[in-house]
């Protein structure tokens, strides 16, 4: 049910966006997280200016299938976890527009996970990026966030743990876009 919502969201904004944003941006990403490895992705994100070297931004990225899940501690055990961070934040252009920025701010993480019930969380992030050309861009973001597995059910194993415990999300983010 969340997914078609949120693809249905995602493309609403996406198609009515631009001619009200200051900036359009897509791109491909790389994250790596610490306890379920990395994915790739792609992302849109729309800029509205503030201040001629101020931009709050509002995005997301897609990261299907992280699915190192030794942190688990299940012998044979296998899944994955589907992972939507929508972010929130502003960018400062360091100097003029179309250099060095800064970015920070807040991103909602909508987890899915194929395996039991994971809680989706509230996190945080901050990069620097660096404008290469007319409109082509490169970031390196930091995320901080711990999510909560509320239930986890391995059916292959006869086997399921109800205690809750902490996934650690934290990791690099790295993306290379497109912004207009």
């Amino acid at each position: 049910m969340r997914k078609p919502f949120l693809l249905a969201l995602v493309l609403t904004l996406a198609a009515a966006a631009p001619g009200a944003a200051a900036s359009f941006s897509l791109y491909g990403s790389y994250m790596d997280t610490e306890d379920l490895g990395s994915a790739t992705g792609l992302g849109l994100r729309l800029g509205f200016n503030v201040l001629p070297l101020l931009t709050v931004e509002v995005g997301g990225t897609y990261y299907e299938d992280l699915d190192e899940l030794g942190f688990i501690g299940v012998e044979g055990f296998e899944g994955n976890v589907d992972v939507l961070p929508i972010d929130a934040g502003i960018r400062f252009d360091l100097g003029r527009p179309g250099g060095f920025y800064l970015l920070a701010g807040g991103t909602f993480f909508v987890l899915d996970s194929d395996f039991g019930t994971v809680d989706d969380e509230v996190g945080y992030y901050g990069g620097i990026g660096w404008v290469l050309g007319k409109h082509l861009y490169v970031e390196a973001l930091y995320r901080s966030v711990e999510g909560t597995v509320d239930e986890l059910e391995i059916d292959e194993l006869a086997l399921e743990i109800v205690a809750p415990f902490d996934i650690d999300l934290n990791g690099y983010t790295f993306n290379l876009g497109f912004r207009w």
